[in-house]
């Protein structure tokens, strides 16, 4: 067994017997069966479908792969008597049966398991992760895409999973200064410029799509469910600011990007129409019709959409990026400019931005007179612990 085994608390052991019985049956449905939500009803913190599907896995995962789940999903566990599920961390419930977090048993890294499956989504987001991870792109320092750190398939058709790093939310916590969030802005544009570059679109530039690297910031970790606690759930995580810490960012979920093959005539078809933040070419008459379009000036929109509504419209002090962000959200895709102008333009919009715009605090547009006050105060005493220890 490594140190890093015998390091995780309620380490199990070996069960040989239900890594076979995962390899010759086939797994739980996943679903909340009369019978699960009977014991749920009886005790909430019982697993619901879903929990039980990993935990059938589980001892194959250990087993096989080398991935330990929390301690809730090993076989054996038994739901506690009917406790708030803040005091105990086995009583933090998960619902997503595509992904969970896993401690990796060979380091100790922290990570997410993603299952997909043998369709169009799932197959593109392996396909174009494994190119974008592929060694001559990898050390690339403007790939800012999920690494992709181990595929493999589950036994009797349980789907692909791919391991990834367990990454924060983009804006949590929020950000404490201008300079902070265009320090974020150079590296998704850097990013997304990487990737047109190779000739891939991502398709969904969705607030959740969109996290970074938390490692620095967070130097001990933090929990998978209440992301303010330790990996442990006993006490309030260790912290930093990312002026004292800064991280990277990252693009994540590729299962609607698509990759422009040579030859290829640089068209495709609309996959979906969500509403009135869908780029035009995806707004549902065109979805409907199946209008083919270039994806790349979609790309553009829904990042100058994203940006235009987190920080132009959500934020106070970013007023500097409107009219690239205007541009970038054009109604017709061939007035939008391309990522390289982006990138430009966004070069010299930073390089004229005073020192003290950059050290301004970040406000919401809701927020109250004395909050914004409290908040300079403490991003006056981060900037000068930052910069002047």
């Amino acid at each position: 067994m490594s140190s890093a085994e015998s390091d995780l608390p309620h380490a199990m052991p070996p069960l040989p017997d239900f890594v076979l019985l995962a390899e010759t049956h086939p797994p739980p449905s996943g679903l909340d069966t009369d019978e699960i939500l009977a014991a749920k009803a009886n005790n909430a913190n019982a697993l619901n479908g879903t929990e039980i599907w990993w935990q059938w896995y589980q001892p194959w995962l250990l087993k096989r792969r080398g991935y330990l789940l929390r301690p809730r999903y090993r076989p054996g566990w038994e739901p506690p008597a009917q406790v708030d599920p803040a005091e105990r961390e086995d009583c933090a419930e998960q619902t997503s049966v595509r992904v969970l977090d896993a401690t990796r048993i060979i380091d100790g890294k922290h990570v997410l398991l993603k299952i997909t499956h043998d369709d169009s989504h799932g197959d593109s987001e392996r396909t174009i992760l494994e190119y974008l991870w592929s060694p001559e792109l990898r050390s690339d320092p403007r790939n800012h895409t999920v690494p992709l750190l181990d595929v493999f398939e589950l036994p009797q058709n349980g789907g692909t999973v791919l391991v990834m790093p367990f990454l924060r939310a983009f804006d949590d916590p929020a950000f404490e200064t201008v300079g902070e969030a265009v320090e974020f802005f150079r590296q998704i544009f850097e990013g997304v410029q990487f990737m047109h570059d190779r000739k891939i679109a991502h398709g969904d530039f969705a607030k959740g799509n969109i996290m970074y690297d938390a490692s620095p910031m967070y130097p001990e970790g933090f929990h998978a469910i209440d992301t303010d606690r330790s990996r442990n759930w006993e006490r309030k995580t260790k912290s930093f600011t990312r002026t004292q810490r800064p991280v990277c960012y990252v693009l994540i979920d590729f299962g609607t990007s698509v990759r422009i093959e040579e030859g290829d005539s640089g068209l495709v078809y609309p996959a979906h129409g969500r509403d009135y933040c869908s780029a035009p070419e995806h707004r549902p008459e065109r979805v409907s019709n199946q209008v083919p379009h270039d994806p790349f000036p979609a790309d553009i929109y829904y990042l100058g959409n994203f940006i235009k509504t987190e920080f132009v419209e959500g934020r106070l002090g970013f007023e500097f990026m409107r009219e690239l962000v205007d541009d970038m959200i054009k109604e017709d895709p061939a007035e939008r400019p391309t990522m390289p102008v982006v990138v430009g333009r966004f070069h010299l919009i930073r390089w004229h931005l005073p020192w003290w715009t950059l050290r301004r605090p970040v406000d919401s547009r809701r927020d109250s007179a004395i909050v914004r006050v409290s908040r300079t105060a403490r991003v006056v005493l981060l900037t000068q612990s930052a910069f002047w220890p």
